[in-house]
């Protein structure tokens, strides 16, 4: 059994199928009409029905065997929303593969051919009920090859890789964003990248390189870049500040301001993201909203 390698358990279970329980009767009745009558042909008939079930079990165990699965891309991802992940397929028989069925809960994805020692990818979509760092979920590799008599399944896992799921995220309404600014949660203000220096501060990944002022790199020893004000891009100031606000439910609390920020960089609007300890400026496509977005993920 190790030999075949089929999947994370090195094990191969079994269900029937419809046809394959009609099958299985049909032998049966074949089987103990051949014994009470001793006709040939009945003999004949029910030893080939039987190496059908026998060769059937044994090409789908082969079919599943020396599969593996490697996650190749899972775009950002948010807890309580299906995302779409690609997989990476490998065959590793020197035979192909047919018909091949990957399922995480309730969504599937086929596959129905992969040639011997060769790789294919498929998109499926997962589901994460929290946030923060979560594996993979299990996937289960099936198939009814050659004949659909039976379902043989294999449990697999994509990789031993973690996924960072970030905060849920619920539509924002008009009213909340008021609410927001009149509460001093959120306030515009105009800058950008102008003429007019606003300030000098440390690096910060998704800044673009242009701005390192190299006179003040080399006295600090870090990478410091000039900020600008300008006049094209109006700013939202989301505050996040648990501990201030006494908030009951730390989740939702989170949530909200995950939402927030999306709802405002949507909106085309650049947000600063502010927290005790630190003030981050995010773009909308730009990588300071993921380094938000983990914070809030781990926090």
């Amino acid at each position: 059994m190790s030999l075949l390698k089929l999947g994370r358990d090195n094990w191969a279970r079994t269900s029937p199928a419809k046809d394959g329980v009609v099958f299985l009767i049909l032998t049966f009745i074949i089987g103990f009409a051949a014994l009470n009558t001793g006709n040939n042909l009945l003999y004949l008939i029910f030893g080939m029905m039987t190496s059908m079930v026998i060769i059937s079990g044994i090409l789908s165990m082969l079919n599943l065997s020396s599969i593996e699965i490697d996650l190749k891309y899972l775009p950002q991802t948010f807890a309580l929303r299906p995302s779409i992940a690609t997989l990476i397929v490998t065959n590793n028989k020197i035979i192909p593969s047919y018909s091949l069925t990957f399922r995480i809960g309730e969504n599937f994805a086929h596959l129905s051919h992969i040639a011997s020692k060769s790789t294919e990818e498929i998109r499926i979509k997962c589901f994460f009920n929290k946030r923060g760092w979560s594996e993979f979920p299990e996937i289960i590799l099936n198939t009814g090859f050659p004949f659909a008599f039976f379902n043989k399944w294999v449990r697999m896992t994509a990789g031993e890789q973690k996924i960072i799921v970030f905060p849920s995220i619920h539509n924002v309404s008009k009213d909340q964003l008021t609410e927001k600014v009149i509460a001093g949660e959120s306030e515009s203000r105009m800058t950008g990248q102008g003429t007019e220096l606003r300030t000098i501060r440390e690096y910060e990944t998704g800044d673009n390189i242009k701005y390192i002022d190299w006179k003040k790199t080399a006295k600090s020893h870090k990478l410091m870049v000039r900020e600008f004000y300008g006049e094209e891009r109006e700013v939202a100031k989301v505050i996040f500040t648990p501990e201030n606000d006494n908030c009951e439910n730390i989740e939702q609390y989170i949530s909200e301001k995950a939402s927030l920020l999306i709802e405002y960089l949507n909106k085309e609007l650049d947000v600063e993201f502010v927290t005790p300890e630190h003030s981050i400026l995010a773009r909308k496509n730009d990588e300071s909203v993921n380094r938000i977005l983990r914070y809030l993920a781990l926090y």
